[in-house]
């Protein structure tokens, strides 16, 4: 992690307009086609959620736009972000599961890493520690339904910049697999264009797969 120069950083203009405004978080719902994801962890035997969780991340980390976080002392840039992940729990509940990230693990290791962390959880909520933390990406997943748009909890501190994904639903579509995946960022860090690139990076981890 290193803090950046304000005064070099080509985006210093952009980042100012948007400090301006009290709520400077958006989000976007992206279809997005995830079959040979889907075909990969069935013939694996792995968790398709862990496995999503995988190539999301991958790509949130090849986006240098994701891994930059607002702070009151300035901007940093971290080297990797690393996913905290909801997961069900009984009585209807759920838990929030972190799981640091390694650069140059495969799908399968990740996979099998995540379900050991998340079945050995002590805590359903992460530590005090770590909720201080903003080298996270915070992710979850609606299984029960498909959405058009969801609007995720954020507090309104204008420096609240952990990027949150979604995804719903998996769903048959002309014989594909499919789902729609919601991003939500601030914008003072990153735009539309970024979205994009984060979305192609994780369509060539998937294509990759079969």
């Amino acid at each position: 992690m290193k803090y950046i120069d304000e005064t070099t950083w080509e985006r210093r203009e952009i980042c100012k307009l948007f400090s301006n405004i009290g709520i400077p978080f958006y989000s976007v719902t992206i279809p997005m086609d995830v079959t040979e994801l889907y075909s990969f962890c069935k013939a694996k035997k792995l968790s398709f959620y862990h496995g999503m969780i995988y190539v999301v991340m991958k790509a949130c980390n090849e986006v240098e736009a994701f891994r930059y976080k607002l702070r009151r002392d300035g901007i940093v840039l971290h080297e990797r972000l690393s996913p905290s992940f909801t997961y069900p729990r009984e009585n209807d509940l759920f838990g929030i599961c972190n799981v640091e990230w390694e650069a140059g693990e495969s799908l399968v290791d990740f996979c099998s890493r995540a379900k050991r962390a998340q079945e050995g959880a002590v805590s359903a909520i992460p530590s005090d520690e770590d909720e201080q933390r903003d080298d996270f990406v915070y992710i979850s997943c609606l299984p029960w339904f498909s959405v058009t748009h969801v609007a995720q909890e954020v507090s309104l501190d204008p420096n609240e910049s952990i990027p949150r994904l979604l995804w719903d639903r998996l769903r048959d579509e002309n014989g594909r697999k499919c789902l729609s995946m919601v991003v939500q960022v601030n914008h003072r860090l990153i735009d539309g264009v970024h979205i994009h690139r984060w979305l192609e990076a994780v369509k060539r981890e998937i294509a990759a797969l079969s």
